[in-house]
């Protein structure tokens, strides 16, 4: 029966997916054609993919979630190997000890892509914990930590789900340390907080990530703590956010107050998890229901490879709630690969539980939707000549915000927007044609690979259940009817984003600004007026990325405070020295304050480049703010180095001392200069240059 019945369901499934493998497939066939991308993309010395191939400034970055799921899909491929790869580049981070973390960790207790955790409100207490995104391409024995700097309990527990599941016994110490850091952001009521992002928020997915890793823990070790942990966060979830009788969950609860808006995943990863046991039939079928009708979207659009067709997916919220259109500026529904594997798991689950409870028929008819889904799935994946295997889109839309939530707090920037995977110029010309990996995520309901319960054999069963042509009609005339209501016609976008990118990492704008620097002095000092114009704009554009964000601007001026009460002046550093790999401690002490370095180039840009174009009103006010508010930072001048793994630093500078002093004769800075000794006039001051001081060594 096991193998009859994958027959059936394979050979429906090549008939709507043939344009994957025109030669015939089978399950192996589809599972190792999707991993085919992950491989493809993967770094050759760290193994590790970006997650979002083809959007602009997304090309090194990758989320800590993401390669979780990277493993857990390699592992469920038979690539076991290469999924242990992965989880290598994480434990080899996690084997640093605490005391080098501390020592070296900068102002935010961030060092590479480890952090220092320590929880709001509780006892004191300190774990080691992971950064949620990181440069896929670094080396470094620390690694390079990117675009989000929190620890939160979503990528957290996918890290644990997926070293459990790679190999449990070489992962196992690095897990049971990140389950500490989970028991460290639970609260006192049993809620799991969002980290070190928004304590005072839970975000019930993640909430229930964290209730599933529990249970892990105590399956593996016995220890009571874990159950008592598990069950707190259980009896939280029952008493704040779910509503058995209206069959929904709401998405969590900040600052004391419910968030009812709602998301797909609260659902779908509930009932694929521990949870599900614990529900009625009932509940199963009204959370089912609620899932279904609100996530559902129809969505036609056309892929780089040319086709043009119309996907029934999930998306992230409901469409058409207000509250989600007017985030994505009016009715804009958003398919995802992602969330509808997501929802095809719990699917497949729920079946299971029905079919186990003898109701033959709501086993069959979960089992005909799940399957259904799966092939529309299946069917957005497109081979890529350029890397010469298949991806798929993260979302239907490109660029829109998922909804009024996200990974990223509203105090830094908007939400979480769709990635560009596809999008030409006016003259027709495929610009971009990408895709990301998490939208591998297919081949695990496909494997029959639950990562929210230890070696769950749900996969045993669900083969047992029967399914025929008719089963599948009716399933896919349901989910018709279902999508229709949310249906929707996206359009390939022109010219995209390639200067507005949101890229929340201030050294990638910074980085931008010294590129159009450069060319603007280049062309200064060819005399091609026109062009060193337009590049110094250019520079105060990408400064201003940095500069009009007051949350950075804030932690900069606090880090300037603690760096003033530390050191009392600027760190000494021997010009022209370099360390391998930067390894010393001098550049710790001084890169202990990231955001002030970073915000003090960037004024430094605007205070420049303003001048340059005859702006002196501006650039004044941007050298009285430097002096004001951030004077003891340091800006690092490196130099390449082949061999290296990041361009070695030869020393800093500081934009104060610069214009005091005019140590390297800059015509530029003499210039400037002139407006910085009026400023100190109009302040009754002889100088603002701070000091220099030596710290001790290694580390005071």
């Amino acid at each position: 029966m096991k193998k009859i019945t994958r027959r059936i369901f394979f050979l429906s499934l090549l008939i709507v997916v043939a344009s994957l493998n025109p030669a015939g497939a089978s399950e192996d066939d589809y599972i190792q054609g999707v991993t085919s991308g992950i491989l493809a993309l993967s770094d050759p010395q760290t193994k590790l993919a970006p997650s979002h191939w083809g959007h602009p400034g997304y090309e090194k970055i990758a989320f800590l979630y993401d390669k979780s799921v990277d493993a857990l899909v390699l592992k469920a491929a038979g690539r076991d190997k290469e999924a242990e790869e992965i989880m290598d580049y994480f434990a080899a981070r996690l084997a640093i000890p605490m005391d080098e973390l501390k020592e070296r960790a900068d102002s935010n207790g961030v060092y590479g892509i480890l952090k220092i955790y320590r929880p709001k409100g509780g006892a004191i207490r300190e774990e080691k914990a992971l950064i949620n995104a990181l440069d896929i391409t670094s080396l470094r024995r620390q690694g390079k930590s990117e675009l989000e700097f929190w620890t939160t309990p979503g990528p957290i527990s996918f890290v644990i789900f997926a070293m459990l599941a790679v190999n449990p016994q070489k992962y196992h110490d690095q897990a049971l340390g990140l389950g500490e850091v989970l028991l460290a952001m639970q609260a006192d009521d049993g809620g799991v907080t969002d980290g070190d992002r928004a304590w005072q928020k839970v975000h019930t997915e993640p909430h229930m990530d964290a209730y599933a890793a529990f249970l892990m823990f105590y399956q593996l070790t016995g220890d009571a703590k874990w159950k008592a942990a598990a069950e707190r966060a259980f009896d939280w979830f029952k008493e704040n956010v779910y509503h058995p009788w209206q069959g929904t969950i709401d998405q969590g609860v900040w600052f004391g107050q419910p968030s009812t808006i709602f998301a797909t995943d609260v659902y779908s990863w509930t009932m694929c998890g521990p949870a599900g046991e614990r529900f009625s039939a009932g509940e199963l079928k009204n959370l089912t229901r609620t899932m279904l009708g609100r996530s559902l979207v129809k969505v036609r659009l056309a892929l780089p490879d040319r086709r043009e067709e119309s996907f029934i997916l999930c998306d992230f919220s409901d469409a058409l709630d207000e509250r989600v259109k007017e985030v994505r500026n009016g009715f804009r529904p958003v398919g995802s690969v992602e969330w509808t594997a997501g929802v095809a798991l719990a699917l497949q689950k729920n079946a299971v539980r029905f079919f186990k409870a003898g109701d033959k028929d709501s086993a069959v008819f979960y089992k005909a939707l799940a399957e259904t889904l799966l092939k529309e799935t299946l069917n957005c994946f497109y081979e890529n000549s350029r890397i010469n295997s298949r991806v798929a889109f993260y979302a239907t839309a490109q660029g829109v915000e998922v909804g009024p939530f996200g990974s990223i707090e509203k105090v830094l920037a908007s939400g979480w927007k769709t990635p560009i995977f596809f999008a030409k110029n006016k003259e027709g010309r495929i610009t971009i044609q990408g895709g990301s990996t998490i939208s591998a995520w297919v081949v695990l309901p496909l494997s029959g690979t639950n990562p929210f319960v230890l070696e769950d054999p749900f996969r045993s069963f669900y083969d047992q259940i029967p399914l025929g042509r008719q089963d599948l009609s009716k399933a896919r005339d349901y989910l018709e009817e279902l999508a229709g209501k949310r249906s929707f016609t996206e359009e390939i976008p022109f010219e995209t984003i390639a200067d507005d990118s949101p890229i929340l990492e201030p050294e990638i704008f910074n980085r931008k600004m010294w590129e159009a620097m450069d060319l603007a002095y280049a062309a200064k000092s060819g005399k091609d007026l026109p062009a060193a114009k337009r590049y110094f704009q250019e520079a105060i554009k990408w400064s201003e990325k940095i500069t009009d964000n007051p949350t950075w601007v804030w932690l900069a001026k606090q880090e300037n405070v603690q760096k003033n009460s530390r050191y009392k002046g600027l760190i000494s550093y021997p010009w022209g020295v370099t360390f391998p790999d930067n390894n010393d401690a001098l550049h710790y002490a001084i890169l202990h304050y990231p955001l002030l370095n970073e915000v003090g180039a960037a004024m430094w840009a605007q205070a420049t480049a303003n001048l340059e174009l005859g702006n002196r009103v501006l650039a004044k006010y941007w050298i009285r703010r430097i002096v004001t508010e951030i004077p003891l930072h340091q800006i690092p001048d490196a130099t390449k180095c082949d061999d290296c793994a990041a361009p070695l630093i030869r020393g800093y500078w500081n934009a104060l001392v610069s214009w005091e002093d005019n140590p390297a004769g800059l015509e530029r800075d003499a210039e400037i200069g002139v407006l910085y000794r009026e400023i100190l006039r109009e302040k009754g001051l002889n100088s603002a240059k701070p000091q220099s001081v030596l710290p001790q060594r290694p580390s005071d």
